[in-house]
């Protein structure tokens, strides 16, 4: 009996020694708030929503805006500026030059006439048979309105433009004409004179003859050689226009 009195005794003992104990472990486990980088995180999501915000607004950006912002905040207004120019920008204006110059050549009734975009900057391309007569250089009348019609949309623009006369490779050699490179080189030549009379500026022009080089489709088809005749306007570099 008195044994038994003793383990109990002792057994009280170890519980009121492990009481505080418990007690010190539970008060540090309240301590501890797992949610707590929920605050950072969502400061983080602000401040990166501001920035896009900002970073959109400068698309199309008031000069008096900016002049502000640059004031107040000309750490913010350096980044995003920096931002601003990269090659993205340039890209989403080549885009607008393009979808504008086709909305230009729509309004005007001018038709089949295929524009893009390439690494070079905007391409516009002349169909030989809806721009020549068969193997010559002459230009009919449905050409000489295209044409003008887009020197009207790049009088507006200041980049330099490069004309290129291209061939197939089907090409008969006659009294005019030695050989493809020659054909190619007339027809690009007859192009820039009929631009130069709707007083696009000459500085801006270059002439080149490619003959038979380039291709855009194999020449086994007729509609491959039909389309390999051509003459493309290239609108060098990112836009720029004349009188922004």
């Amino acid at each position: 009996m008195a044994q038994e009195n003793e383990s109990s005794r002792e057994s009280q003992e170890e519980i009121i020694l492990l009481k505080p104990t418990k007690r010190k472990k539970k008060k540090s486990e309240a301590s501890f708030d797992p949610n707590a980088w929920m605050v950072t995180f969502s400061d983080l999501i602000t401040l990166m929503m501001t920035f896009f915000v900002l970073l959109f607004s400068f698309n199309d950006p008031n000069p008096k805006e900016l002049d502000a912002i640059s004031t107040s905040a000309p750490g913010l207004f350096s980044l995003a500026q920096s931002a601003v120019s990269q090659p993205i920008a340039i890209q989403n204006a080549n885009s607008l030059m393009k979808e504008n110059l086709e909305i230009f050549l729509s309004e005007n009734s001018i038709q089949n006439i295929e524009v893009s975009q390439t690494g070079e900057g905007l391409l516009i391309t002349l169909p030989t048979d809806l721009t020549f007569e068969k193997e010559g250089a002459e230009l009919n009348e449905k050409s000489r309105k295209a044409i003008e019609t887009i020197t009207r949309y790049l009088n507006k623009t200041k980049n330099e433009i490069r004309v290129e006369g291209h061939t197939n490779n089907l090409f008969t050699p006659n009294q005019r004409y030695r050989d493809v490179w020659d054909l190619s080189l007339d027809r690009a030549h007859a192009v820039l004179q009929e631009m130069l009379k709707h007083k696009i500026s000459p500085q801006r022009l270059s002439l080149v003859g490619k003959g038979a080089s380039q291709p855009k489709f194999s020449n086994s088809t007729e509609r491959g050689q039909t389309v390999n005749q051509r003459v493309e306007i290239v609108i060098l570099g990112p836009p720029s226009l004349e009188n922004p």
